[in-house]
């Protein structure tokens, strides 16, 4: 299905992407999606945005991404490496309250990682483009932004510290095996789900 959004028709796109929505309102077919679904399920969700279709595809795509970054961090990190950041940032000028209000949310939760720092950090306009909407959108938006760029501030690794982070990487998969391996690195590594052994 995630194939049918990227090359289908319009009306079999929004059709398709409100079935992604329809799953993702109960947490056993979200985890589905997330786990059949790959990189290109999240491309294919953001060129809906990117392309237009209908405000409906957009607001449903929207939907769909806010349900499955929300249940999981691995689905987090998936989304950023799929270009995320970038594709929201670049939305944000032009979009409505409602819609503002949700990029603004999901920036926030890929914000929540260091990787999502990181990319936004990477991005020239991102600051400008959320300092612009801030204060001009609404309540909801503005805590939204204030809570991310907080953040980005608080948060924002050092060399050294992405130097760390992308060891600890490497190795996570095989050091979580063992019960001495703590939890809350595995949550921060985005490991949340891998048992240990």
């Amino acid at each position: 299905m995630a194939t049918i959004l990227r090359i289908g028709s319009s009306e079999t796109r929004l059709c398709t992407v409100s079935i992604f929505e329809k799953m993702g309102e109960t947490d056993h077919h979200c985890n589905l999606l997330i786990q059949d679904h790959g990189i290109d399920f999240f491309k294919s969700l953001l060129e809906v945005l990117t392309d237009e279709i209908s405000e409906k595809a957009s607001s449903c795509a929207l939907k769909v991404l806010i349900k499955i970054l929300k249940v999981s961090k691995k689905s987090r990190l998936k989304a950023i490496e799929a270009g995320a950041i970038c594709t929201l940032i670049e939305l944000v000028p032009d979009s409505t309250r409602s819609k503002c209000e949700k990029i603004m949310y999901l920036i926030k939760l890929m914000c929540e990682s260091a990787d999502g720092r990181l990319a936004f950090a990477e991005q020239a306009v991102g600051i400008a483009a959320v300092s612009e909407k801030l204060l001009n959108v609404s309540d909801a938006a503005t805590k939204i932004g204030v809570k991310f760029l907080w953040l980005l501030c608080n948060f924002n690794p050092t060399q050294k510290e992405r130097v760390v982070v992308n060891i600890l990487k490497l190795h996570a998969n095989s050091w979580s095996r063992y019960p001495c391996f703590p939890r809350e690195m595995k949550e921060y590594l985005g490991l949340g789900g891998v048992p240990c052994a």
